[in-house]
């Protein structure tokens, strides 16, 4: 089901309401277990596999996860060990145990993420999937046990029916408070994630045709700022139709359009985006020195970067751009705030390609 939202403008103010302003649930849903059925479990036989996305662990520090180009998933630990798993079909009863399951599933995954404050919950789709899985690395593998020593997991669909195409972004928020993803057809969906074993509904948020074209890019940025009895609750997308749309989570509205690039820039998607609130804005809100401004940085398959500056009293103003040393797709954005710098990494054809940049500033 669709939110109506029509354009606003001057409207940025709103993403900074009061914590009372919450998510208006637009469909009601509780994760289900697909009618067929899948154990995520650690494989029988650990094969050696390309790696397709790695994500740290927010919950165990030091610790990370590989999708892999055979459809399995890596977890490692610190300590240099690794615990593989595969994806089966579960037909209960003694298939279930190992060695006696089918042949694992091999569809890479196109997506996937760790969900901040749920020790071992990650989100994942499939290529040129609409369902969104959810599933739970299993607790022995966190504390770095052996592949005998690792039971499996139950996966469950999240947000069952509200997906209208394939899944091509996903994010979650820092705070684990909000997840979203974008779609092929251009829409986006963004709902609060809750753990498989949590029966409470999930309310989705839903912006139909949201770009023209598929989602390539997707942040989330849910703050708070207690000082200043302020709460950031924004998202931003980006896709192949060269924009970036800025959306208001708290009054499910968007915020701002904003063209990216060039003429010479058409053929370049946007790869990455992130969101911070810009160096330093924390404290000044909290010492009434100024509003808070949410700084962008948007990475292009072309090697583009540019950073963006958002502000309630103020139109978008483009801060910085500058071309990565490679025409390789961007990956990575980071913003060092004590550093006062920005790490760029980009997919290079010899591995990865990483440049340190001056942190851009607000006006």
């Amino acid at each position: 089901m669709a939110l109506s939202t029509p354009e606003r403008s001057c409207a940025f103010d709103v993403a900074f309401t009061s914590p009372q302003s919450v998510l208006e649930p637009v469909a009601s849903r509780r994760p289900k277990y697909s009618s067929t059925a899948y154990c995520f479990a650690a494989a029988d036989k650990d094969k050696p596999s390309g790696g397709r996305q790695i994500h740290w662990d927010p919950n165990a520090p030091g610790c990370f996860g590989v999708s892999q180009d055979d459809g399995s998933f890596r977890y490692c630990t610190p300590d240099g060990g690794s615990v593989c798993f595969n994806l089966f079909v579960s037909a209960g009863g003694a298939t279930d145990e190992p060695g006696l399951r089918p042949t694992p599933m091999r569809t890479k995954w196109s997506q996937w993420t760790f969900v901040p404050g749920q020790a071992g919950t990650i989100l994942f789709a499939h290529h040129n999937s609409d369902q969104l899985l959810q599933t739970c690395v299993p607790a022995a593998a966190l504390l770095g046990a052996g592949a005998k020593g690792v039971h499996e997991s139950r996966v469950s669909l999240c947000q069952e029916d509200t997906f209208t195409s394939a899944l091509t972004a996903l994010t979650v928020s820092v705070d684990g408070a909000r997840a979203g993803v974008g779609q092929e057809d251009g829409s986006l969906v963004f709902w609060p994630p809750t753990p498989t074993s949590t029966c409470a509904t999930q309310p989705s948020l839903v912006f139909a045709n949201a770009h023209r074209g598929p989602i390539t890019a997707l942040a989330l940025l849910c703050e708070s700022l207690p000082e200043h009895q302020l709460q950031v609750s924004v998202a931003v997308s980006g896709s192949v139709d060269q924009q970036l749309r800025v959306w208001d989570l708290n009054a499910g509205a968007p915020l701002h359009r904003i063209v990216v690039g060039d003429a010479s820039a058409l053929s370049s998607p946007l790869s990455f985006l992130g969101l911070h609130l810009s160096p330093g804005a924390a404290a000044a809100a909290a010492a009434h020195q100024g509003e808070p401004a949410v700084l962008v940085l948007a990475g292009s398959a072309g090697g583009r970067c540019e950073a963006w500056s958002l502000a309630a009293s103020t139109p978008p103003q483009q801060v910085a751009c500058w071309q990565a040393a490679s025409t390789s797709p961007v990956r990575l954005l980071e913003l060092d705030e004590q550093c006062a710098s920005v790490v760029a990494v980009a997919e290079g054809g010899g591995g990865p390609e990483v440049e340190v940049r001056s942190c851009p500033s607000s006006p």
